[in-house]
């Protein structure tokens, strides 16, 4: 299988209540599982880091659907790249919701910041994990 992975940060354009926070989790799950795509969903105060991964041609239409999403604003590109193994293989979508502080250390998820570096990226992605391996999290959010 010719795996990728795509990391990105983006804030919402429309106010997200919790409950409009799960409805969107539950059918990307749903989605995500239908299209092979597995990955992490970090949230804070409107803003969103996440990351998905699968097959090229499922990632690339994931994501081409996510910049076309009038939610969606602000979309920062961190990581678009071939990987060797899941990261989030048995997650149709795991999530998190952060604080604004550990949202701060992530590069790309604040507003404003366009352009990631090599080490920002590794970081990103260093980070994303360490917020999964420590957080508990379950299927259910």
């Amino acid at each position: 299988m010719n795996l990728h992975q795509i990391i990105y940060a983006s804030h919402s354009l429309v106010p997200m209540r919790r409950e409009d926070l799960l409805e969107l989790l539950a059918q990307s799950r749903r989605d995500n599982a239908a299209a092979g795509i597995t990955g992490l969903l970090l949230h804070a105060d409107g803003s969103f880091i996440q990351t998905i991964e699968g097959e090229f041609t499922a990632v690339q239409s994931l994501f081409a659907r996510i910049e076309h999403d009038p939610r969606h604003g602000g979309i920062i590109l961190i990581a678009d790249e071939p990987i060797a193994r899941r990261s989030y293989g048995d997650w149709s979508m795991a999530f998190r919701e952060i604080s604004r502080d550990d949202a701060a250390r992530l590069p790309g998820f604040q507003q404003g910041e366009r352009s990631i570096s090599a080490q920002e990226r590794d970081l990103a992605r260093s980070l994303m994990h360490t917020f999964f391996k420590t957080s508990g999290l379950t299927q259910h959010g």
